[in-house]
């Protein structure tokens, strides 16, 4: 049973690779944060600027203190479909490519 539990709770390791909320959802207890863990409010002052290569866009937001991992996702305007999720550890110069023009951000 011990071995079947360590082989568990590797596989939801795995799988989340390191999305905590994920791992909390697993029901496994998890070891204390070596920092205190701050979850990103909504994006402020988003930008999205054309870059020189056809199909994509820049993406520049407004940094939050104490974040260092944001997650967005994007879609073009008026698909019902969203993007995998992206996780970048910077607030400036994300580029999103390929694009279909129009597009919408989320």
């Amino acid at each position: 049973m011990i071995e079947a539990l360590q082989k568990l709770g590797y596989y939801v390791n795995f799988i989340a690779n390191g999305h905590l909320p994920t791992i909390l959802n697993s029901g496994f207890p998890v070891n204390a944060a070596t920092a205190l863990i701050t979850i990103p409010s909504s994006a402020r002052q988003i930008k999205l600027s054309d870059r020189r290569q056809m199909r994509q866009v820049r993406l520049d937001f407004r940094k939050q203190k104490q974040v260092l991992v944001y997650e967005y996702m994007y879609r073009k305007n008026g698909d019902e479909k969203w993007s995998d999720r992206l996780i970048t550890t910077s607030s400036r110069g994300n580029i999103i490519a390929p694009l279909e023009q129009p597009f919408g951000m989320k």
